[in-house]
């Protein structure tokens, strides 16, 4: 047993894939809270080899001075991986929400 995840730890080691995070982010849904505010709920990914940490997704909606942002942050983004988060915006979705990837450390 215990050579048995040893060779796996070493296949792991050996297998070079230290690739730098490579992340993607989609919106899954737009789901209505009241009348007066609605949510994006999305998916990051990390394709990469290694973790992403302090992801920030920004998302837009609206134009001109009606345009609102937000961010939220996701503490960890281990290497290929997924996690969902929320957006919440004021108003209703007249134009899809614009959302990406700001930012993130290593």
């Amino acid at each position: 047993m215990v050579l048995a995840t040893f060779a796996i730890l070493l296949n792991g080691a050996l297998d070079g894939d230290d690739q730098p995070p490579s992340l993607l982010v989609q919106v899954d849904s737009l789901v209505r809270m009241n009348d007066s505010a609605f949510a994006v709920m999305f998916t990051a990914r990390n394709d990469g080899g290694r973790t992403a940490i302090d992801v920030v997704i920004e998302g837009s909606q609206g134009s001109g001075e009606a345009r609102e942002r937000g961010t939220v942050t996701l503490d960890y983004l281990p290497a290929r991986s997924t996690r969902q988060g929320v957006l919440l915006f004021s108003g209703s979705p007249a134009d899809a929400p614009q959302i990406r990837v700001a930012g993130f450390r290593e």
